[in-house]
């Protein structure tokens, strides 16, 4: 469409944007919210970019949900121009930059052109005549598939340092080639791409089997930060990620996207949000809107209208964050898909209102009349503009010489940012060989770790021969991983497998524990150890590294002959040990062969195993699903001499999820409800209540159930929800809901999820209200956090804190010890202070829960006598496990003990602390905290 076409439409455009109605919203004190483009002028606005002379681009979508084929049969989305002709603010000018679209999600200018993602590929779009519409297209990459739920092409972005085109792509599959048809790669991974602005030199960054990675923003160091849902799937978590040249980023249950590529270590998200849908983002360049601000992260969350601001804290190669909530948008059919900062600091964000629902299964109905928008938020009277700093020239290649040099340096980053370049650039001279070899020796945090690892590999450091070689744990270890990944990894796997029998029994357990994992790994390992297995099960015991081995193996390929050879032999053996690993084996196989001869052996071991052993049994019974097993299950089910945690064990292995019997309906209901019942039985009453198929007078009775469970209980019970239809139902469990104690301990997404099969009103008008107020009640708490860390910087005295802490006020001492002072129950609090700031320290003691130090998780445990213990595992045995309790009593637990081990997600710490001291006592611990270095 020619822009004179639009021009009498202008002066209707700008008088309906200037009548906007700007919605609620929550903004800190002093900024304010405008409405800078809303309908006609955009439609349904999804991201976008600002050019050179300050012109707004962005995907417009039509509000259709399609498919693919409708998509690309009808092309009905659109590239708009938005130009603000009289400078305040607002735009006024319009015209289709590019119709006939498939679905546009994302722009950047560069050199006269936009780039726009828009599957099956990235396009240049280039107005050659200055009227504002393009009238040269190419797509200059292409591959990338796509079904239409938005979870496919993003981007692209434009990295300053490098002066490339990076752009994101969810998990839908691709074969990506470069202009010449050399073959890229094809596989399923989600992960960044890059190419030169003409569209040569195509490579992918980093992959993973996430499922959508949307946005990326670049640090001034290069350092490429981004946005990825469904980074894990149990229960939902959608992260930032630090995307590490040739990292691969595992989602457990999507392995198989990420076959065959390289893998070096697993490398940990840099912070996890929950289950709401992030989106667009941008890293702040300049200092307007808050000079404190620049260079923090805002991103927005589809599922919750909200924009975090992330502060972005260096941590060795990489970063962690602190969150705060910036901007909400009090509108439960707004969806905030992008947020950009614009010339003059300010920030636009991007509503694409209420039309898309096919990838959104938080929507409940697609609402195309909701229009979406363009908000901007500015501080008036307050900003000052800041010229954006131009891109960073390219730098110019470092000598081989000086990349040895940076490997020795102090600095992590400097490290990893040497290793990156020698991998990209594939130096693999014989000098820079040895200095990999000589990094890959040292202690390495787990970034330059993988850096040093993949360029090892890019740069096909000879890997077998120095492994045979090395002496130096470290140096074996990273090898030995490497190994089965060079050139020749899949003809050298007898050789692999043999060398890494050397290391099962390391005192390095790391070793240990990577020789098992690189065995593991080998798609016949099973066939080439049989005769070393069959001899090791010829003993009366084994040791407990064969043990691990064989657990590791056997499941896996347990559909192979020699598998199934040595689990029945596993099965028969006299030792207990051994035969706990062939239960775990076949609950965790991969793989199954018809009529197994051991079925008969474990069918016996059901009748007689003792209670500590039964859940190890009936995990292996819940696998097989045969129907052999039944009777023996239904009589323990109902034999009430057993632990009801074991008994539910059973119906849990009968059923599967099917139709209860209305006798095993009744006891899971008053489980799941009883506070006197163990942890471990509450929760698993409440997860089999969720995944059961329930009837109408069963969903009905379970309703009342969820105004008392608990949070854990309640957040396995509430899957119930969403398998119902009926509004009846859908009534009864939001009435109970609203009447929850922990309401707010579930996001408002997950609900909206689970209601997307009833008539929305049920949700909008009865739960919606109370998930609002509940969640007003935490968001209050939570704003306390930033001013309260303020006041800690400037009023806490941490020689009045220590007092507190020694004479046990708060009750820190219970658990912490700082010194030789207190019990080591909790993590140890001797140098907290160079960890964690004034803010993340009152995040712990308010919000207890929010995150869980690694180790220190606490553990439900039910032992055979029927007593349950909580506590922390602080140590495993051959023989069993080392539990202290909140009391800091240490409990040995022997394993045929122990009926059920549940891990519970939420602190041992009880909510509340914070209470039992007045505000000055509170700041005056926090800073004693903050002072321990």
């Amino acid at each position: 469409m020619k822009a004179s076409l639009l021009t009498p439409l202008l002066a209707l455009l700008t008088s309906s944007l200037l009548a906007a109605d700007i919605p609620p919203a929550t903004l800190p004190d002093g900024y304010t919210l405008e409405v800078a483009a809303g309908a006609p002028l955009v439609r349904h606005p999804i991201m976008g970019c600002i050019d050179d002379r300050g012109r707004l681009y962005v995907g417009d979508a039509a509000g259709l949900n399609l498919k693919k084929d409708e998509l690309e049969k009808q092309l009905p989305n659109r590239v708009l121009q938005l130009t603000d002709t009289k400078g305040d603010g607002h735009y006024d000018k319009v015209t289709v930059f590019a119709d006939k679209m498939t679905f546009p999600q994302g722009a950047c200018w560069l050199n006269g052109s936009l780039y726009v993602a828009s599957p099956p590929g990235i396009w240049k779009l280039t107005d050659t005549d200055g009227d504002g519409v393009a009238d040269q297209r190419e797509m200059i990459v292409g591959g990338f598939d796509y079904t239409g739920n938005a979870a496919d092409i993003h981007g692209p972005f434009l990295n300053p340092i490098n002066g490339r085109l990076y752009w994101c792509h969810g998990r839908k599959g691709h074969h990506v080639v470069q202009k010449d048809g050399t073959l890229v790669h094809d596989g399923l991974a989600s992960g960044i791409w890059s190419c030169n602005p003409d569209g040569t030199d195509i490579q992918w960054h980093s992959l993973g089997s996430a499922d959508n990675p949307v946005e990326i923003v670049f640090t001034p160091a290069g350092d490429i930060i981004g946005a990825v849902n469904l980074f894990y799937s149990q229960p939902r978590g959608d992260v930032l990620v630090h995307w590490l040249y040739g990292g691969v980023y595992p989602r457990p249950d999507q392995l198989q996207a990420i076959a065959g590529l390289p893998r070096t270590v697993d490398l940990p998200v840099i912070h996890n949000f929950g289950h709401v849908a992030v989106s667009g983002m941008c890293l702040l360049q300049s200092g307007a809107l808050n000079p404190e601000w620049k260079g923090q992260i805002f991103i927005t969350h589809f599922n919750t209208q909200r924009v975090a601001r992330m502060a972005l804290i260096p941590d060795g190669a990489t970063y962690r964050t602190r969150e705060h909530e910036f901007f909400k948008l009090n509108s439960p059919d707004a969806h905030l898909t992008d947020v950009i900062e614009d010339r003059d600091g300010s920030l636009l964000v991007l509503d694409t209102g209420g039309w898309f629902r096919i990838g959104c299964p938080s929507s409940l109905t697609a609402k195309p009349e909701i229009m979406g928008a363009v908000y901007r938020i500015k501080r008036p009277g307050r900003m000052k503009a800041e010229p954006t700093a131009p891109p960073v020239a390219r730098t110019a290649p470092r000598s081989e010489d000086e990349l040895i040099a940076a490997l020795t340096s102090a600095s992590p980053k400097e490290r990893l940012a040497a290793c990156d370049e020698i991998a990209l650039r594939r130096i693999g001279g014989e000098k820079t060989a040895k200095a990999l070899l000589a990094l890959l020796a040292e202690p390495l945090e787990p970034a330059v770790e993988h850096g040093a690892m993949f360029a090892a590999l890019r740069t096909d450091l000879p890997l077998l021969p120095n492994l045979r070689e090395a002496q130096n744990p470290l140096l074996v270890r990273r090898l030995l991983l490497l190994s089965d990944q060079g050139s020749n990894g899949a003809a050298n796997a007898r050789e692999i497998v043999t060398l890494a029998t050397r290391y099962f029994s390391s005192p390095d357990h790391d070793l240990a524990a990577a020789a098992i994992k690189v065995v593991a790994r080998q798609p016949d390992s099973v066939t080439l150890l049989h005769d070393e297995f069959a001899h090791w099960l010829e003993g009366a015991t084994l040791e407990d590294a064969h043990l691990r081995v064989l657990e590791a193996v056997v499941g896996p390929q347990l559909a192979k002959p020699a598998a199934q050879e040595i689990l029945g032999k596993m099965l028969a053996h006299a030792s207990l040990p051994v035969r706990r690993v062939a239960w775990h084996a076949v609950a965790q196989q991969t793989g199954t062969a018809s009529k197994p001869a051991w079925l008969p052996l474990l069918q016996s071991q059901l009748e007689s195993a003792a209670p500590g052993d039964l859940s190890g049994v009936l995990a292996a019974v819940k696998k097989l699903h045969d129907p052999q097993f039944r009777a023996a299950l239904e009589r323990l089910a109902r034999d009430d001499k057993q632990s009801l945690t074991l008994r539910l064990h059973a119906l849990d292995a009968m059923a599967g999820g099917l139709k209860l019997e209305p006798e095993s309906f009744t006891l899971l209901l008053k489980t799941a409800g009883n506070e006197a019942a163990p942890a471990s039985a509450r929760i698993q009453a409440a997860t089999m209540l969720g995944s059961a198929a329930l009837t109408h007078d069963q969903q009905m009775a379970l309703a009342p159930q969820f105004a008392t469970l608990g949070p854990v209980e309640l957040r396995e019970a509430i899957r119930a929800v969403s398998k119902g239809k009926d509004p009846e139902v859908g009534k009864a469990f939001a009435q109970a809901l609203v009447n929850s104690p922990v309401l707010a301990s579930v996001q408002e997404s997950v609900f909206r999820t689970l209601y997307q099969s009833y008539p929305p009103e049920i949700f909008e008008q009865t739960l919606l209200p109370a998930l609002h107020k509940a969640e007003a009640a935490v968001e209050g708490q939570r704003r306390r956090l930033g001013p309260l860390s303020e006041k800690a910087i400037a009023e806490g005295k941490p020689e009045e804190g220590k007092k507190l802490f020694e004479t046990g006020r708060g009750s820190c001492i219970a658990c912490h010890q700082i010194g030789d002072v207190g019990r080591s129950i909790g993590p140890n609090l001797s140098h907290i202070g160079s960890i964690r700031r004034e803010i993340d320290i009152l995040e712990s003691v308010i919000f207890p829960s929010a995150t869980l130090a690694r180790d220190y998780e606490a553990h439900a445990i039910e032992c055979a006598g029927g007593e349950t213990l909580i506590g922390i595992i602080k140590s495993h045995t051959a023989e069993g496990i080392l539990l202290v309790d909140i009391g800091g009593q240490e409990h040995n637990i022997r394993h045929e003990q122990i009926t059920a081990d549940t891990q519970l997600p939420t602190s041992l710490m009880p909510v509340g602390l914070d209470q039992t001291l007045t505000e000055p006592e509170l700041l005056n611990l926090v800073a004693y905290l903050r002072s321990r270095k």
